[in-house]
């Protein structure tokens, strides 16, 4: 950097010029007299410049000066002069500020949303697809309108083995919306069901009517003398036609009642009757065909008897007594405690023993079907 400036002063009546020159960093000062010249060199400190984030405001009072190279302009010129000495305009000056119109108030905002909106409708229609299920009784029936029950399954077990349940519903005809993957769908309708495997496809609306083959069963029973045995004396097991390799069957439906629609899949079906708590026992085969109802009528053969130890004939029954019901050979069929109990025995031959205060009393009778009676046993002196 090179910068020339020339003074001159009067001092003790002679003219004395004084030169200042900046080179590099140091300032040199020269002096002439009329003696001659001397030379001063000084250094100059170093200014580092200081950066701030921030762009210092504009002085009301300050114009900024453009920057200039070293040597550009001389100091001695008018130019120079003039542009120094000018005063600092008090105004302050205009600061061009461009004006960006805001965006509408809501338009923008609802831009951004519907492009977002659109994506995700667009990923969520890749991803997902739509079930829409129906079931009917057999082929070409009308689809059934109400006590059915959906349970959609993952195709994978848990670690515990168990498949978890991705939905599920009691509708008649539901719709699910679902991942796009594979499903194992099972749907019952009373004791009817059956499982299907189905795949469901992204952006795709799956219709699947689901065909249980199925009907309804019926059953009431009766005595050999058509008179119909009360539905809350007698209860139903219900097991499946065929015998496993262990010559057992499988149990579909327990204490079944009767008069009332049991939903089973069409086929064999093997039905136990029990009428009362003892031994009358009945075994039946029935068919049941989809679409159908079928009605069975279990007949049994059996009465009931009601039991007294007494003093005397028609005389009154005597409480606190054991009874015990015997087959001629000696198998117990019923036991109870009681004044006078009332059994249900099939048709045959009984024993009857009464305890009474550490004393027994027997009496051997017969069972006839539907004939009902009350048998009294005779305390006897010894």
């Amino acid at each position: 950097m090179m910068l020339d400036m020339k003074f001159w002063f009067w001092a003790g009546g002679r003219r004395t010029r004084v030169f200042f020159r900046i080179s590099g960093f140091l300032l040199f000062i020269h002096i002439g007299t009329a003696y001659g010249w001397a030379e001063i060199p000084l250094p100059l400190p170093v200014l580092r410049p200081v950066i701030s984030e921030t762009i210092p405001p504009i002085s009301e009072n300050r114009i900024p000066l453009p920057l200039l190279r070293p040597g550009s302009i001389d100091i001695n010129s008018s130019s120079f002069r003039d542009m120094t000495e000018q005063p600092a305009s008090s105004a302050v000056p205009s600061v061009s500020k461009k004006t960006v119109a805001p965006l509408p108030r809501t338009g923008g905002v609802e831009i951004i949303k519907k492009k977002i909106s659109d994506e995700s409708a667009e990923k969520h229609q890749k991803t997902f697809g739509t079930l829409h299920l129906s079931a009917t009784l057999m082929p070409d029936a009308s689809p059934i309108e109400t006590g059915l029950f959906w349970r959609i399954f993952a195709t994978k077990p848990d670690l515990q083995g168990n498949f978890k349940v991705v939905a599920s519903s009691k509708e008649a005809s539901p719709l699910f919306q679902l991942i796009a993957t594979d499903y194992i769908i099972n749907v019952t309708y009373g004791q009817a069901n059956t499982t299907q495997e189905i795949t469901v496809l992204g952006g795709k609306i799956l219709d699947r009517m689901i065909v249980l083959d199925a009907g309804g069963l019926r059953l009431k029973s009766v005595l050999p003398n058509g008179r119909d045995i009360p539905d809350d004396e007698v209860i139903y097991d219900i097991y499946a036609g065929e015998k496993d390799a262990m010559g057992n069957r499988k149990l579909v439906f327990p204490l079944a009642s009767s008069n009332k629609i049991i939903r089973l899949n069409e086929g064999n079906y093997h039905v136990v009757s029990r009428y009362g708590s003892a031994n009358a026992t009945v075994e039946e085969s029935i068919a049941v065909k989809a679409g159908r109802l079928s009605e069975a009528i279990v007949n049994h053969s059996a009465a009931k008897i009601t039991l007294k130890l007494v003093y005397e004939s028609g005389g009154e029954a005597i409480a606190n007594t054991f009874w015990s019901i015997l087959t001629p050979d000696g198998d117990v069929v019923a036991e109870s405690v009681g004044a006078f109990p009332s059994h249900i025995l099939a048709e045959g031959d009984y024993r009857i023993i009464a305890r009474h205060e550490g004393i027994s009393y027997d009496k051997a009778v017969s069972v006839r079907a539907g004939l009902d009676k009350e048998i009294d046993l005779l305390i006897t002196p010894e």
